[in-house]
C-alpha cells in the first residue's frame, strides 16, 4: 500500500507540475537541452553532513525546461553525493541487480538515511510523466544504510544541487 501511495504521488505531482495550461505542458515536454538556459555539471558532486537522515518526501517537479527532484528531510542534511553510475546498480537490501530506464543513470546517495514511507519496499521504480529528460526514477537501498535514488536519462545531462538548512531540503535539477 505504501508503494502505491508513493507511486501515485510521484505520477500525480509530476503531471501537475507541468503547468496549469496546455501551453505550459506542451512547452515542458518539448523543450530540448539546446533550448534550455541551464548551466550545471556532469562531474560528481558531494556534501558533508550528519551521520543519519530521515526523508519525509521526495517530490518531482517540471518547471519549463528543467526537471527537478526535491527531497525534504525531518533531520539535518546527511552526507550526500551525486554521480553518474559507472557500473551495475544493485539494491543492497536484496543483493540483486536493478534495471533503471534510460541509457545514463544519475545516482543520488544519502548516507545513513531512511525513507519511512517506503519501509522495506526497495527497489521501487517510478515512471514520471510529462518530464523533459527523466525516463524513470528507481529508489534503492544503498550500501552501509544509505538511501539512493537513480534517475534514468536518455543522454548524459548537466545537473545542479542545492541544500537548505532546516527545514532541510535537497534539490537536484536537470536541464
Amino acid at each position: 500500500m505504501r508503494i502505491l501511495a508513493v507511486l501515485c504521488a510521484f505520477v500525480c505531482l509530476g503531471t501537475a507540475a507541468c503547468g496549469s495550461s496546455s501551453k505550459s505542458a506542451t512547452t515542458a515536454t518539448t523543450a530540448g537541452a539546446a533550448d534550455c538556459p541551464f548551466s550545471g555539471t556532469t562531474a560528481p558532486t558531494h556534501g558533508s553532513g550528519a551521520d543519519v537522515g530521515v526523508i519525509t518526501t521526495l517530490l518531482p517537479r517540471v518547471s519549463g525546461c528543467i526537471d527537478s527532484v526535491t527531497v525534504s528531510l525531518s533531520t539535518a542534511m546527511p552526507a550526500w553525493k551525486v554521480a553518474y553510475a559507472t557500473g551495475p546498480l544493485v539494491d543492497a537490501r536484496t543483493g540483486k541487480s536493478v534495471s533503471v530506464p534510460g541509457a545514463f543513470h544519475l545516482v543520488v546517495t544519502f548516507a545513513g538515511t531512511t525513507y519511512p514511507l517506503l519501509g522495506d519496499s526497495t527497489p521501487v521504480t517510478l515512471s514520471p510523466s510529462g518530464w523533459n529528460y527523466v525516463k524513470g526514477v528507481t529508489v534503492l537501498t544503498g550500501p552501509r544504510g544509505a538511501f539512493e535514488f537513480v534517475i534514468g536519462l536518455a543522454t548524459k545531462m548537466s545537473y545542479t544541487t542545492s541544500v537548505s538548512p532546516p527545514p532541510t531540503l535537497f534539490v537536484l535539477s536537470i536541464g
